[in-house]
């Protein structure tokens, strides 16, 4: 049989956006509570469940090419997540972090959250949320973002 790995080694190893971003999110997630449901890698419809709450991950390295480029015209963009579809889940966990999987950040939205967000207009993507953290011109916007940042009690 295989080497067993901690946790903490398997999250230092990988090296794929998304994934990074869910392990941090399941580690972040068992800190208080005890049935979670990971469904990595698979076509389930959410990413992890949590006691029987659907929970959704997006992850965002802002040192990507799309990350430098919204700084360019925004300096106050922080990080951007797409594809968002509210009907898919109970919270979404927005994950952001830098390209050496450094400074992370979580920003724990609720379905309702989402909804002041805008809708995109690109591909896939078409009608699903977008959530850009950075200064909006709305207070809506601006409040979800400062009451979602490590907002893991919403999660109940």
């Amino acid at each position: 049989m295989g080497e067993i790995r901690q946790v903490s080694e398997l999250i230092r190893l990988c090296k794929n956006v998304s994934l990074y971003g869910e392990l941090l999110t399941l580690v972040e997630l068992s800190k208080n509570h005890k049935e979670i449901v990971w469904f990595g890698g698979s076509r389930h419809l959410n990413d992890i469940e949590c006691d029987k709450k659907r929970i959704e991950v997006k992850s965002c390295n802002i040192d990507n090419n799309w990350a430098r480029s919204q700084r360019n015209k925004d300096p106050s963009f922080e990080s951007g997540f797409d594809h968002i579809n509210p009907d898919k889940f109970d919270y979404v966990v927005c994950v952001s972090f830098t390209q050496e999987f450094e400074d992370v950040k979580f920003y724990v939205f609720t379905r309702d959250e989402v909804k002041v967000f805008d809708k995109s207009n690109f591909g896939r993507s078409r009608d699903k949320y977008v959530i850009e953290v950075r200064n909006h011109d709305d207070n809506k916007r601006n409040m979800a973002i400062k009451t979602a940042r490590d907002a893991w009690n919403k999660i109940q």
